[in-house]
């Protein structure tokens, strides 16, 4: 062994020194390095599942990666992922899943900003919508919307099917303010809910299209009133008041032709179904056809909603007196009265007669007769709307003695 190590050894020690001189440059050209990325997040399902919520709900997530930097370089390159597994999870089911980076490169290593996501599965659905164009902001004064050209009809739309279920229409916006002239544009299409948001974890299909814009010069321009457009109803008991849109009127240019067939511009839907409360929403204008531009693209509707009132009528009820003194007798012209209230119908159902209290006051009265106003008791949430008679006639005596001896000063006739 000695003898083995001794052979050659000025060699050996020179090849071990280079070795050494290599792995140190290689070390100095290739540093541990710290980066951070901000990756998409990707549940990875079940066949026929969908994802139904994601707790964080962010899109992107911050991670921090560690390792050589050349390695860490790849990781960039590679269109990096936060991936998490749900196959475990099935229809209804909640789970919490860990996340992890793809690609799984060997050497590096991820800290993620959330360690785990709570997942919830649904079953997977789908419904066609035919798209709906909306426009924000304003066009530029003296051009008009001529034309818009689509060469699409339908949209589909799959995903959780609870999440599905609350689609009520799929949009695509248009910003007129950036428009200065005929245009070709990429519109996105968003799946919204009967309040108009947007619903997230849902797919749409295709995501975009391209649409080509017509401006031309306005020729005219005129202001018409704006219809606000609802549909349901409010809760049983309950009723619109009211409906009003701020501002009042809308602005809108086009030709002098198309603009004398526009009389009104409508709002898109309000839903009042099971409201029981006065509220305001704001609600994009429905652009009329014919090239005529909206000047004014959404307003602010105000919904008065209140509960319907009736009214109930009491007979013969009892007539308290409040504040009697034991030296009076007290009698009443009447002491029965009839009392009408109002209130809600669902209020009204729960009144009965028990709870209705007329009362008159002869607190600090003394003898004689006196015309004392009805007062009536009653409980919350409904009001009094008459009383008959309104007032009764209260006559008051001094009590007699009733003790049975003789008037101070008279004869004792007392046996002897």
């Amino acid at each position: 062994m000695i003898n083995a190590l001794k052979h050659n050894f000025g060699m050996k020690i020179l090849s071990l020194a280079l070795a050494l001189v290599i792995w140190g440059i290689t070390r100095a050209a290739d540093p541990y390095d710290e980066r951070t990325l901000q990756p998409e997040i990707l549940v990875k399902l079940k066949p026929q599942t969908a994802l139904l919520s994601r707790n964080p709900s962010a899109t992107h997530a911050m991670v921090r990666v560690r390792g050589r930097a050349s390695l860490l370089d790849r990781v960039q390159t590679s269109n990096p992922r936060i991936v998490l597994d749900a196959h475990s999870l099935g229809v209804g089911q909640t789970g919490s899943l860990k996340p992890r980076l793809e690609p799984n490169i060997r050497g590096i290593t991820a800290e993620f900003e959330s360690s785990a996501y709570k997942v919830s599965i649904d079953e997977l659905s789908k419904a066609e919508f035919a798209p709906e164009q909306v426009t924000e902001g304003r066009l530029d004064p003296g051009f008009f919307l001529d034309s818009v050209n689509e060469d699409f009809s339908v949209v589909i739309v799959d995903g959780a099917k609870t999440l599905v279920d609350k689609v009520k229409r799929v949009v695509y916006v248009i910003n007129l303010s950036l428009l200065t002239g005929s245009t070709k544009l990429t519109v996105q299409f968003e799946a919204r809910d009967e309040n108009n948001k947007k619903i997230d974890y849902l797919h749409v299909t295709p995501s975009s299209a391209d649409i080509t814009i017509n401006l031309q010069p306005s020729q005219a321009s005129k202001s018409v009133p704006i219809v606000p457009d609802f549909q349901g109803q409010p809760a049983a008991n309950y009723a619109v008041t009211s409906i009003s849109s701020e501002p009042f009127l809308g602005e809108v240019s086009g030709s002098t032709e198309a603009l004398a067939k526009v009389v009104n511009l409508r709002t898109t839907p309000i839903n009042l179904t099971g409201k029981i409360s006065s509220f305001e929403q704001s609600v994009n204008l429905i652009p009329p056809s014919g090239g005529i531009s909206l000047l004014t693209s959404q307003v602010t509707v105000s919904v008065e909603i209140q509960q319907i009132s009736s009214s109930a009528t009491f007979e013969n009820l009892p007539v308290e007196i409040r504040g009697e003194a034991p030296e009076y007798d007290y009698s009443l012209s009447t002491d029965r009265v009839n009392v009408t209230i109002i209130g809600g119908v669902d209020r009204l159902a729960q009144v009965t007669s028990d709870l209705i209290r007329p009362q008159v006051d002869v607190t600090g009265l003394g003898p004689g007769t006196h015309e004392i106003r009805v007062l009536v008791a009653l409980p919350n949430s409904v009001s009094k709307e008459d009383i008959s008679p309104e007032s009764v006639s209260v006559t008051i005596k001094q009590k007699s003695d009733s003790s049975g001896g003789s008037a101070p000063g008279g004869n004792d006739n007392r046996p002897g």
